[in-house]
């Protein structure tokens, strides 16, 4: 180090490492990679959010029209004893497909089956112009607040070999249960954050070092 510069640290004191173009360096890039990845994880459990509710629709859609075209169902809804012959077909389409709720209701909008006992005869609910839609025939697929809270519902009709509609099947996924999934990653993308913060701040200290030894600790002011 030269004389001017051990004269210049030497009144300057410990200050002159604060105001030096490495220190500088290392503090403006640090703040700028902490933010990138800060935001990086918000988009990444956004874009997680916003994917797994479109699964949702798809997967409760995917499972409406498969029950409601499986053979034997148009018979079971028909007969004189509906909820007996569904109720084990129903629940065990729902826990083989993850799925919160698998209903099957008459022309009358009544069901014939639900995951809760005591709702079964009772009239499905939601709002006006969803119910007219699903006593109409015909396949739609919402989120709205359901028996079981906010959920995706998709709804799907029955016919029978003349094409008449003698009911329906509904499928509902609860929005508490897509963030919880959701959610069960977030650890993941914090820790991968953590990985690519620290990864960061690495480089960026080994970067600060190397300037720091090249301008021998002086501040933009004495360099000048």
């Amino acid at each position: 180090m030269s004389r001017y510069a051990r004269a210049t640290r030497s009144r300057l004191g410990p200050r002159s490492k604060v105001r030096s173009v490495a220190g500088q360096a290392f503090i403006l890039q640090l703040l700028l990679t902490l933010v990138l990845v800060a935001a990086a994880v918000v988009a990444v459990a956004a874009d997680a959010h916003k994917h797994s509710s479109l699964d949702a629709r798809r997967r409760s859609l995917a499972v409406a029209e498969t029950l409601a075209h499986s053979p034997g169902i148009a018979r079971a809804i028909s007969h004189d004893k509906p909820t007996a012959q569904l109720i084990s077909h129903a629940e065990a389409t729902r826990k083989g497909s993850g799925v919160d709720s698998v209903v099957l209701f008459d022309t009358h909008g009544i069901r014939l089956t639900h995951p809760e006992a005591p709702m079964i005869g009772k009239r499905i609910v939601g709002p006006a112009g969803l119910v007219r839609d699903e006593l109409s025939g015909k396949t739609i697929t919402e989120t709205f607040r359901a028996s079981q809270g906010p959920s995706v519902v998709s709804a799907v009709p029955v016919t029978n070999a003349d094409g008449t509609f003698i009911g329906g099947v509904s499928v509902g996924v609860k929005v508490a249960s897509v963030n919880s999934a959701v959610d069960h990653r977030l650890p993941l993308l914090l820790g991968s954050g953590a990985g690519a913060l620290a990864l960061a701040t690495g480089g960026t200290a080994l970067m600060s070092g190397r300037v720091r030894r090249q301008t021998h600790g002086l501040g933009t002011v004495e360099m000048r």
